[in-house]
């Protein structure tokens, strides 16, 4: 796991704490997942970010080139840091290896968790952690999860459905 004063050390056991509303989520997720393999997933608390950031920046602008230029990985950073996203990343061999953030977006009749950015590599491995993404999910009240991404997600989320297409038009 990463030291949190150290976020390049891998061997501390000291587990993360989760951030803002997540402390439920705590309970039934361990904060941390691994699935056979040495990938291990983490949320960071709001006052470690800054300190994981410059080791998670760079898996998050891999996804800025898929996207209408609505949101980059500088524009999450101060909510990251305020509790209002959740950073995740994932770590393997002492290094990071996928970043994500998401959002708890609270529509007038449900609650959801948004994917906003993920980018990393070895997809297959931690990709297995993401029941722990449901289970936060349900544990701070969300009712689904959802995520803008290109078409090809649909293969990495085979029981997810494609609910609808968001068309877009650049006005000049």
């Amino acid at each position: 796991m990463l030291n949190q004063t150290n976020p390049e050390m891998v061997n501390s056991s000291t587990r993360m704490e989760p951030p803002g509303t997540l402390a439920v989520a705590r309970e039934s997720t361990g904060l941390t997942g691994r699935v056979g393999t040495s990938c291990r997933v983490f949320i960071a608390r709001p006052d470690e970010v800054e300190s994981f950031w410059p080791l998670v920046v760079d898996h998050l602008k891999k996804a800025v080139p898929h996207t209408e230029g609505e949101i980059e990985p500088a524009d999450m950073l101060p909510e990251l840091i305020r509790g209002e996203m959740q950073l995740w990343f994932s770590v393997e061999d002492r290094q990071v290896t996928a970043a994500m953030v998401t959002q708890i977006i609270p529509y007038p009749r449900k609650k959801v968790l948004r994917i906003l950015s993920i980018g990393g590599e070895g997809m297959a491995r931690w990709m297995k952690h993401f029941p722990m993404v449901e289970e936060f999910a349900k544990q701070t009240g969300c009712s689904s999860i959802e995520a803008w991404g290109r078409k090809g997600w649909l293969r990495a989320l085979p029981d997810w459905k494609c609910s609808y297409h968001i068309l877009t038009k650049e006005i000049k």
